[in-house]
C-alpha cells in the first residue's frame, strides 16, 4: 500500500489529473465481485443474539430485533440511493480518508443522481445539521491538502433524547440514509438510532461500521 501510494503521488506530480477517480486508477486495486456491478440486498435467516444476550436485545430494540441477515449479490440495473450522510466518532484512523473517496466513488457509480455529505465535527452535527458536501473538489482536499481536518471529530455522544431531533435534521437535509463509523459505543448509538427510525418510520436507514 505504502508503494502504491508513493507510485500514485509520484505519478500527480507529473501528470495532474482533472479527477480524483483518474488518479485513484493508477492503484489498480483488487476490488470484490459485488463491486463490479450494482449490489442488491439479499435476505437470508434470521439473526438471534447468543441467549444470555437475547432478552436484552428484544427489550432494547423491539423493532429492529429478529431481522434477517443481509448479503449482498450484484445485478446491472440503476438503484435508487438518493442522498447519504456519513459521519466519524471520536479520532480517526488509517484509511478514512480512501473510504469517504470510496463511498463517494461508488454511490456515484451506482446511481450518478446520488450525493454524499459529511457531517462536521462528530455525531453532534447529527443534532446541529452541521456539513460539508462531498464532491470531487473535497475528496480532492482530503488526499493532497486539508485531509479529515476538513471534516473534524469529537466526543460527543447521541442521548435517547436527541433521536427526534437527528430525525428532523434529516429530513431537513433530505437524507435517505447515515453510515456512522466508530468502536463498540458508537455502533450501540447507531443500533439506537435505528431503532427509533424504524419504530416511527423516519425512512432514514442508518448503517454502524468499524472506521479501522
Amino acid at each position: 500500500l505504502k508503494l502504491q501510494f508513493l507510485y500514485l503521488i509520484d505519478q500527480c506530480v507529473a501528470f495532474p489529473f482533472k479527477t480524483m477517480s483518474d488518479s485513484y486508477r493508477l492503484t489498480n486495486y483488487e476490488l470484490p465481485r459485488v463491486l463490479h456491478g450494482v449490489p442488491c440486498v439479499q435476505k437470508g435467516e434470521v439473526l438471534l443474539p447468543r441467549s444470555g444476550a437475547a432478552k436484552q436485545a428484544k427489550t432494547a430494540y423491539p423493532s429492529i430485533y429478529g431481522q434477517p441477515e443481509l448479503t449482498f449479490g450484484f445485478n446491472t440495473e440503476v438503484v435508487q440511493i438518493g442522498k447519504r450522510g456519513v459521519v466519524f466518532g471520536r479520532g480517526t484512523a488509517p484509511g478514512n480518508v480512501e473510504l469517504i473517496i470510496g463511498l463517494y466513488n461508488y454511490l456515484k457509480k451506482w446511481n450518478s443522481s446520488s450525493s454524499l455529505i459529511a457531517m462536521r465535527l462528530g455525531m453532534k452535527a447529527l443534532v446541529t445539521g452541521d456539513h460539508i458536501p462531498v464532491d470531487e473538489e473535497c475528496c480532492h482536499r482530503l488526499v493532497f491538502e486539508q485531509g479529515l481536518g476538513q471534516i473534524g471529530t469529537s466526543g460527543c455522544h447521541l442521548k435517547e433524547a436527541d433521536y427526534p431531533k437527528v430525525a428532523e435534521m434529516c429530513k431537513s437535509l433530505g437524507l435517505t440514509g447515515l453510515v456512522i463509523l466508530g468502536g463498540g459505543l458508537y455502533s450501540k448509538q447507531a443500533t439506537g438510532l435505528a431503532e427509533y427510525f424504524n419504530r416511527n418510520k423516519v425512512g432514514v436507514q442508518v448503517i454502524a461500521a468499524s472506521k479501522r
